[in-house]
């Protein structure tokens, strides 16, 4: 298959070259897409886009326009009329005219095809609705010297831990999902190398990753060994690698609930970093996040927060006012406070979170659905229980709009609620959510369960083996409360 797609790759370029344009063109393509597919495109609006596919594209406006009408017909999809601009005066991005080349193209009142190879970017000018479910979005093609793409370029090859061509390989499959084949060129790479140097650590640092990803965290931490036993013992070592090898290492073991060993690979990573980085750069806010999520883990709240506040001077330093890892910051410390049973405080910095995220995402987003849980659960250990469920219904309203229906998020938000009617002594309602919980737990999480519903929630409780979930246990055991306050102890 890569043979195939380099082939036609070669040959959109060669007919290119041999069909130059030099006049400006509109092209068309009609599509459907999905709905949430298509709000997070609004949210790019002005930014880059790609399609993953040689892309076919129309002359015809009209024949364009009856695929993305007829696109629009299915459920939970829109039809898309995507309107392309290319000047060729400004741009060498390759494309291909398939007229008189196609097969297609030998019919009567056959439209001209123009083909693009895959990846292509384009920049996203303006969306305008044409019609209930049916969109026009204006695709620019990029040139040759756009700014915002090089500088995306440039970011891209700096995630990528700034990897030579030969190293490049097995960091971009990881990113794009493909573990099994990043682990599979990882393995051979070490097998077939004498003697590993710096830049091949890289390839333990990735096995190590995927073996978290599998929750296998004693290989993991195996293979992170390996890499800091070249990283440390090497005269010329990369110092952020090194930090960057501690702070996941420190990660494999906070997954393991082993957080005083993580500790110490925190503070290791920390001391280099405070001796290599400006004192407001990203890099040291991230150690700082994970080290206050650590003593948090621990119920050492006010470490945590010490280290809560550094990030947060950081990112409202380095950061715009509304951006999302501010949001995420702001969430973090309103957790800590609440756990402190500094609720005010608390619902001050839930609030300011929620803010940022209904700016940035759209209302149906299911991060804004879990923000009003928790500024629901803080008001029900205000014992406000009023204001609790209100949160708790717009938490469910969002998820319901987010297709979330059927999640341990949902389930967690019927539970919450079931306590809250609880204390209100509405029992009918308060049964009625919990058992909409445990349905949805169930459902998500199949698990051998006996009969009784107090015996199911020790047994649970006592077990904690990982086929057996303590929100059944909870939800289990909230129901046998409500029955009990019901004075019904046959059920």
């Amino acid at each position: 298959m890569g043979f195939f797609i380099k082939d036609l790759h070669e040959q959109i370029k060669e007919i290119y070259m041999q069909k130059k344009e030099t006049e400006k063109l509109t092209l068309y393509r009609g599509q459907r897409m999905s709905i949430i597919d298509f709000e997070k495109l609004k949210n790019y609006q002005g930014g880059r886009f790609s399609f993953n596919c040689f892309l076919s594209t129309s002359r015809d406006r009209d024949i364009s326009f009856l695929f993305a009408d007829s696109a629009r017909q299915k459920s939970n999809t829109v039809g898309i009329l995507f309107t392309i601009e290319i000047d060729p005066s400004i741009s060498t991005i390759p494309y291909a005219s398939l007229k008189d080349i196609s097969y297609y193209s030998k019919k009567q009142n056959a439209e001209e095809e123009i083909l693009f190879s895959m990846h292509t970017i384009y920049r996203i000018g303006h969306i305008k609705q044409i019609d209930n479910n049916f969109w026009e979005v204006n695709l620019v093609l990029t040139n040759d010297n756009d700014v915002q793409l090089k500088l995306l370029t440039a970011h891209a090859r700096e995630e990528l831990g700034g990897a030579d061509e030969k190293h490049a390989l097995v960091p971009l499959l990881f990113k794009i999902g493909e573990l099994k084949k990043a682990e599979e060129i990882a393995f051979a790479l070490i097998q077939s190398t004498s003697e590993l140097n710096l830049n091949d650590t890289m390839y333990y640092s990735f096995l190590s990753r995927t073996g978290e990803i599998r929750y296998n965290h004693s290989a993991a931490l195996l293979y992170y060994e390996k890499a800091l036993n070249i990283q440390e013992n090497h005269p010329i070592s990369n110092h952020s690698h090194l930090a960057a090898t501690y702070m996941n290492t420190a990660l494999a073991y906070v997954s393991m609930g082993d957080y005083a060993k993580a500790l110490s690979f925190y503070e290791k990573a920390k001391t280099m970093q405070e001796e290599i980085l400006p004192p407001i750069h990203p890099d040291l806010a991230t150690c700082y996040n994970n080290i206050s999520k650590t003593y948090s883990s621990k119920g050492q709240y006010k470490v945590a927060l010490s280290f809560s506040e550094k990030v947060r001077h950081i990112r409202e330093k380095n950061l715009p006012s509304n951006h999302y890892s501010l949001s995420s910051c702001y969430d973090q410390i309103a957790l800590i406070y609440e756990k402190m049973g500094e609720y005010s405080t608390a619902l001050l910095f839930y609030e300011k979170a929620l803010n940022i995220t209904q700016k940035l995402v759209p209302k149906n987003y299911h991060d804004i659905g879990t923000q009003y849980n928790n500024i629901g659960m803080t008001y029900y250990e205000m014992k406000d229980y009023s204001m609790a469920l209100s949160y708790y219904k717009k938490a469910l309203q969002n998820h319901k709009q987010s297709h979330f229906e059927v999640s341990s998020s949902v389930a967690t938000v019927n539970n919450n609620m079931g306590l809250a009617y609880n204390l209100m002594e509405d029992l009918s309602k308060a049964l009625l959510y919990h058992n909409t919980a445990l349905d949805i737990i169930e459902k998500i999480l199949p698990s051998s369960h006996p009969n009784n519903i107090i015996k199911k929630a020790f047994e649970i409780y006592e077990k904690s083996l990982p086929s057996t979930r303590p929100e059944l246990a909870k939800t289990y055991a909230n129901i046998g409360g409500t029955y009990n306050d019901m004075k019904d102890y046959s059920t």
